[in-house]
C-alpha cells in the first residue's frame, strides 16, 4: 500500500462552525473505498465522527482478474470491432483504387466493376490465364506437377521473361495488391512488452510475435536467395504446395515491391505509352499504407513546466497557459535523471550499523563512479556497485549492505538507451559522437516509426553501413514517458549531480509550484483536472473518491487533514500487473519447493510458518545472521527448533 498525507488548504472556504475539526482517512482500492472521519481536539483524536464504505463494479470485472492484469478494458470489444471494420473498408478501397489504376493503364477494360461483377470478370480471366500458360509458357513440355494450384505464381514468373497480354498483366499486378506482404507500422515495442526487467529474462525462451515474424521473413529471404529465384512469385512457382505450404507464410512488403519493380522493368519496353507518373500512380495504389495517427497530443503535461488553471466553474475545462510534454523515457535526459535519482537515494550500511549517505558532498567521488558505471550499463546490481566502490564483502556478501538492497530491490536502473546503442556501435564510436550527436541519434531513433525509412535515413544522413543501420533500426528502446519534460530535467540534472534528492531539487527550482497549490470548495470532475489520465481503473476510482469527498464536504465541511491509502493496483498499468502476477507465481513456486523440503524432513504437512522459516534460511544462505552458525533443518524445524523468525534487521 502507498500512504499519502494531504494538508487541506482553506483558501477557498472555511470549516462549518457547528462541526468540530476532523481528520479524514481514506482507503482507496480498485473496486471499493473505505473512509472514516475522526474528530480532533487540539490536533489529537477524541472520537469517531462518521465512517462508511463505497463499492462499485466495472462491467462484471472481478477484482482477482484486475490483480493479475487479465481484465479487458470496457471499450476493448468496441475498439476491436471498429478496427476490423476499418481494415475491411481500407482493403476494399485499396483494391478499387488498384482496379481504376489498371483501367487507366489499359490493362483492364473500362467501366464500373462492382464486387460481384469484378469477381465474375476475374474468374473468367483466370481461366484465360491457365490456357495462356499451357500454350505460351509450358508449350509442348509437360507442365509442372500441381501447376493448377500455383498457376498465378507461374504467371508472375512469366511476366519477368516474356510479354503478357494486357489483361493478364493486369491480373498479375492485381494479385500483388491482394498479397502485398507484411510491413511493420511501429518501430518500438508496446509499453508492457519490455518494461519489467524480469519479463525480459522470460523472453529469452519465449519470442514475441514481432520477433517470430521477423525470423520467418528472414528464413524465407534466405530460401529465396538459395534457390536462385529472382522474385517471390518465381520462388513460389517452384514449390509443390502439397509438400511445402505457400499460403500462411510471413512475407515482407519489400519482397513485393522488388517484384513489382522487376515486372515493370520487364514489361515497360512492350508498352512505350507508359510514363513515370503511371508507374507512381500504380505503385501508390498497390503499396500505400497510412501512417500511424500521431499520439503526441495524448502525452501528459509536465507538472513543473506547464501552467494549468483549474476550471472556474463546474462543467468548464481547465485552461492551459503554457505547456511542455513529458520526455520519452528512452531519451538520454530521462535515462540520466532516473539513475541519478536512485544513486542519490543510496545509503551504505556498515556492519556496525553506521549509515554512509552517498548524497553527502564528501562522497562526490563515489557518486561520480556510480554515475559513470550506470552510463555504460542497462542496470547495476548491488555486487557490481560494491565492487566499483571497493566495499569489502564476505563470502556470503552479508557484511555491507545498501538501504535499497535491504528494502528488497535487486538492482538499480542504468542508461538502457546508451548501453543498447553501445552494443551496436561500440564504446569508441558512440563516445566520438559527443553529447549533441548522441542526443540527435537517439531523437532520430525515437522519431521514426518505420524501420525501413529509419534504416534508409541512418545510411544516408549518418553514413552507417547497412548492417549497422539495420541493427539500429531494429533496436527496441524503452517505451513510455518520464514524469517531467526535457526542459525540467535539464534544469534538475545539475542539482542531482551535486547530490540533491529529486524532491529537494524540485523544491529549490520550483518553489512556486507548491506555493501555487490552491484549493476548491468541491472536488471538480477528474476529466477536467487530469485530462491526460487514460487508465480506466484509475479514472473510475478517482471519480468515486470525488463523490465521497464532496458528500462529506457538504455535510461536515473541510477536514483538517486527509490521509489516503492507495492500493498499488490502481496506478499500475495492465502490463505491470501481469508482470507482478508472474513474479508472484514465481514466489509461489519457491514456497512449493520449500514446502516439499519441510514435508520430507517432518513427515507431515508443514505449517505456513514452517515454510516461511525454510525460505528465510535459504535467503540467509543457511547461515544465522546473528551468530554465523550453520542452520540445519533439524535445528530449524521440529518440536524444539533452535532458530526463530526475527522481524528486525540484525545490524
Amino acid at each position: 500500500m502507498d500512504h499519502l498525507e494531504v494538508h487541506v488548504s482553506d483558501s477557498a472556504g472555511g470549516h462549518v462552525s457547528e462541526i468540530p475539526e476532523y481528520l479524514l482517512g481514506i482507503d482507496l482500492g480498485v473496486l471499493s473505498l473505505g473512509w472514516a472521519a475522526v474528530k480532533l481536539q487540539d490536533g489529537r483524536p477524541i472520537g469517531l465522527l462518521d465512517a462508511g464504505v463505497r463499492a462499485w463494479d466495472l462491467q462484471n470485472i472481478a477484482e482477482s482478474d484486475i490483480a493479475v492484469g487479465k481484465e479487458e478494458p470496457p471499450s476493448q470489444t468496441r475498439r476491436q470491432m471498429r478496427q476490423m471494420r476499418r481494415q475491411l473498408f481500407r482493403r476494399a478501397q485499396r483494391l478499387r483504387r488498384t482496379w481504376r489504376a489498371l483501367q487507366q493503364l489499359g490493362l483492364f477494360p473500362p467501366g464500373s466493376r462492382h464486387c460481384a461483377a469484378r469477381k465474375a470478370f476475374l474468374d473468367q480471366l483466370d481461366g484465360q490465364a491457365k490456357a495462356w500458360l499451357c500454350q505460351h509458357r509450358f508449350g509442348s513440355a509437360d507442365p509442372p506437377p500441381h501447376w493448377e494450384d500455383t498457376w498465378i505464381y507461374h504467371l508472375r514468373a512469366a511476366a519477368l521473361d516474356q510479354p503478357l497480354p494486357p489483361e493478364l498483366l493486369g491480373r498479375v499486378f492485381f494479385h500483388l495488391a491482394q498479397r502485398r506482404g507484411f510491413q511493420s507500422t511501429a518501430k518500438t515495442r508496446s509499453a508492457g512488452e519490455q518494461k519489467d526487467g524480469e519479463d525480459r529474462k522470460n523472453r529469452k525462451d519465449k519470442k514475441t510475435e514481432k520477433e517470430q515474424v521477423r525470423e520467418a521473413i528472414s528464413q524465407l529471404q534466405q530460401a529465396l536467395h538459395t534457390s536462385g529465384a529472382r522474385t517471390l512469385g518465381e520462388y513460389f512457382a517452384r514449390l509443390d504446395p502439397h509438400q511445402e505450404r505457400i499460403r500462411g507464410r510471413w512475407t515482407s512488403r519489400r519482397m513485393y515491391k522488388e517484384e513489382f519493380e522487376a515486372i515493370w522493368a520487364a514489361q515497360a519496353p512492350f508498352h512505350p505509352e507508359w510514363t513515370a507518373a503511371d508507374k507512381d500512380r500504380l505503385f501508390r495504389a498497390l503499396f500505400f499504407q497510412r501512417p500511424l495517427k500521431s499520439q503526441r497530443g495524448l502525452v501528459g503535461l509536465c507538472p513543473l513546466e506547464s501552467k494549468v488553471l483549474p476550471p472556474a466553474q463546474p462543467g468548464q475545462k481547465a485552461k492551459v497557459l503554457y505547456r511542455h510534454r513529458r520526455a520519452p523515457l528512452a531519451s538520454l535526459e530521462a535515462q540520466r535523471i532516473r539513475y541519478m535519482q536512485r544513486i542519490n537515494d543510496l545509503e551504505i550500511i556498515a556492519p556496525d550499523g553506521t549509515h554512509w549517505v552517498l548524497r553527502d558532498p564528501a562522497y562526490q567521488l563515489m557518486r561520480s563512479k556510480l554515475y559513470d558505471l550506470a552510463e555504460h550499463h542497462e542496470e547495476l546490481t548491488f555486487p557490481a556497485i560494491r565492487k566499483a566502490l571497493g566495499i569489502p564483502t564476505s563470502k556470503k556478501g552479508q557484511d555491507w549492505k545498501f538501504n535499497l538492497e535491504a528494502g528488497g530491490e535487486e538492482k538499480l536502473p542504468g542508461n538502457t538507451t546508451a548501453a543498447r546503442i553501445r552494443r551496436i556501435l561500440g564504446d569508441q564510436r558512440w563516445d566520438s559522437l559527443r553529447p549533441d550527436g548522441q542526443k540527435q541519434l537517439v531523437d532520430t531513433l525515437l522519431a521514426f516509426l518505420s524501420e525501413e525509412a529509419l534504416q534508409q535515413h541512418l545510411e544516408a544522413r549518418w553514413h552507417f553501413d547497412p548492417p549497422t543501420a539495420q541493427a539500429l533500426a531494429h533496436l527496441e528502446l524503452e517505451p513510455g514517458y518520464h514524469s517531467y519534460s526535457r526542459r525540467a530535467i535539464r534544469k534538475l540534472l545539475p542539482l542531482l549531480e551535486q547530490g540533491l534528492r529529486l524532491n529537494e531539487a524540485r523544491r529549490k527550482l520550483y518553489p512556486q509550484k507548491e506555493a501555487d497549490a490552491g484549493g476548491w470548495d468541491r472536488l471538480p470532475p477528474v476529466c477536467q483536472v487530469l485530462p491526460q489520465v487514460r487508465n480506466p481503473l484509475l479514472v473510475r476510482a478517482l471519480t468515486e473518491l470525488r463523490k465521497v469527498v464532496n458528500a462529506l464536504l457538504r455535510k461536515y465541511g473541510k477536514p483538517v487533514q486527509i490521509r489516503i491509502e492507495l492500493a498499488r493496483d490502481i496506478k499500475r498499468s495492465r502490463r505491470e500487473r501481469e508482470a507482478l502476477s508472474r513474479r508472484m507465481r514465481k514466489q509461489e513456486d519457491s514456497r512449493k519447493k520449500a514446502a516439499q523440503i519441510a514435508r520430507e524432513h517432518l513427515g507431515r504437512e508443514p505449517s505456513p510458518f514452517e515454510i516461511t522459516k525454510v525460505l528465510l534460511a535459504e535467503e540467509c544462505h543457511g547461515e544465522c545472521p546473528y551468530t554465523g552458525r550453520t542452520i540445519e533443518l533439524a535445528a530449524l524445524l521440529g518440536p524444539e527448533p533452535q532458530f526463530d523468525v526475527e522481524h528486525i534487521w540484525p545490524f
